[in-house]
C-alpha cells in the first residue's frame, strides 16, 4: 500500500497530498484539505486505501491546528503553512477518521493484516482526541504561591504509586526546585494545571539520563475531583507541546507503575509508545516495577 510507517504522512498517497497542497495558493489550501477529509467522511460503502491515506493526512493538518496539536507527527507533511481552519473542519475530519478506522475501510483491513495495527490505531486515536472539543485546560508556570498544591497532592491516595506522602521538609525542597523551573534558562519545567478557572493539579518534565541518553522525564497529578474529564491527558499533551517547542532533547519518557492502570492508559491516549517494563527508582531509595513509555519530539 506504499506505506513505510504509521505516521499521517508515512505513505505515498499522503506525501502526494502534501506536495499537492504546497502547489496551490495559501487561500485555496483549506478547500483542498476539506475535500480530502470529506471524500472519506461523506463516502458510503467500501473506502479505498488511497482515499483513506489522504484523509488521514488532511485530518492530521486539522488536528495540528488545535490546542496541543504540536503532538501530531508532521514529518513528511507540507512545507508551506496551513491557514487557521474553522470548527467545521474539525467535525468533518473526525468523521473521516471514523470511516478510515471502521469496518468498510481497505486501509484498516490492510493494517490489520500486518503487525503494526496497534501503533497505527494509536496514531488515529491521538488525532481523534485532538479533534474532539477540548476541556478548558491550560498549564501555567510554577509560582511562589503554589506550595499548597504540593500539600494538597501529598495524600496516600495521590502518592499510592510513587512511594507515599513526603515530609514537610521534602515538600519545601520540592517547592524550591519547582520555582527554579520557571527561570527562562532552566532545562526543567513544572506547571500547575488550570481547568475551567480552577487549579486542578500539576504536570511537568525534567532532564534525566536514561539508558545512556539524555531525555526528558514527565510526570503529572490531577486532584480526584477533576478526574474522568480529560484534564490529565490534555495537560500532558500541552506539556509535550512545550517540550517540543524547547527542542532540547529528542524524547520524553514516562514511567508509571505497572499497577497504575489509569496512568498507563493516559500514556496511550497522549501518543506515547510502549517500550518495555523496567525497574525505576522513585523516590530515591524506593524501587518500583514500571512501564517505560516514550514520546518522540524530533
Amino acid at each position: 500500500m506504499g506505506t513505510w510507517d504509521t505516521g499521517p504522512f508515512d505513505s505515498d498517497a499522503a506525501r502526494t497530498f502534501a506536495a499537492e497542497l504546497d502547489e496551490v495558493d495559501e487561500e485555496f489550501r483549506p478547500e483542498v484539505i476539506r475535500r480530502a477529509v470529506a471524500s472519506a467522511a461523506d463516502s458510503t460503502g467500501w473506502l479505498d486505501s488511497g482515499t483513506g491515506q489522504r484523509a488521514v493526512a488532511a485530518a492530521a493538518l486539522v488536528a495540528a491546528g488545535q490546542p496541543g496539536g504540536a503532538a501530531v507527527d508532521m514529518r513528511g507533511g507540507p512545507e508551506l503553512p496551513v491557514p487557521p481552519l474553522s470548527e467545521q473542519y474539525r467535525e468533518i475530519a473526525a468523521r473521516a477518521l471514523a470511516r478510515v478506522g471502521g469496518p468498510e475501510s481497505e486501509l484498516a483491513e490492510l493494517w490489520e493484516e500486518g503487525e503494526a495495527a496497534g501503533p497505527w490505531r494509536r496514531e488515529l486515536a491521538l488525532l481523534r482526541d485532538l479533534l474532539r472539543p477540548e476541556p478548558k485546560v491550560r498549564i501555567e508556570p510554577w509560582t511562589a504561591d503554589d506550595l499548597w498544591l504540593l500539600r494538597r497532592a501529598n495524600t496516600p491516595e495521590m502518592t499510592a504509586h510513587t512511594g507515599g506522602p513526603e515530609t514537610e521538609e521534602k515538600l519545601l525542597d520540592r517547592q524550591r526546585r519547582y520555582l527554579d523551573t520557571a527561570r527562562p534558562d532552566s532545562v526543567d519545567r513544572m506547571f500547575r494545571i488550570r481547568f475551567d478557572g480552577e487549579l486542578a493539579g500539576t504536570v511537568g518534565y525534567w532532564k534525566r539520563t536514561w539508558l545512556g541518553k539524555e531525555v526528558y522525564e514527565t510526570g503529572w497529578g490531577v486532584f480526584p475531583e477533576f478526574r474522568g474529564k480529560g484534564v490529565a491527558v490534555r495537560a500532558v499533551r500541552l506539556a509535550l507541546a512545550s517540550a517540543r517547542e524547547e527542542a532540547r532533547f529528542a524524547e520524553v519518557h514516562a514511567y508509571p507503575s505497572v499497577h497504575n492502570a489509569p496512568s498507563n492508559a493516559l500514556c496511550r491516549k497522549a501518543g506515547f509508545t510502549f517500550v518495555a517494563p523496567c525497574e525505576f527508582e522513585h523516590p530515591p531509595g524506593h524501587w518500583m516495577q514500571c512501564n517505560d513509555w516514550r514520546f518522540e519530539l524530533l
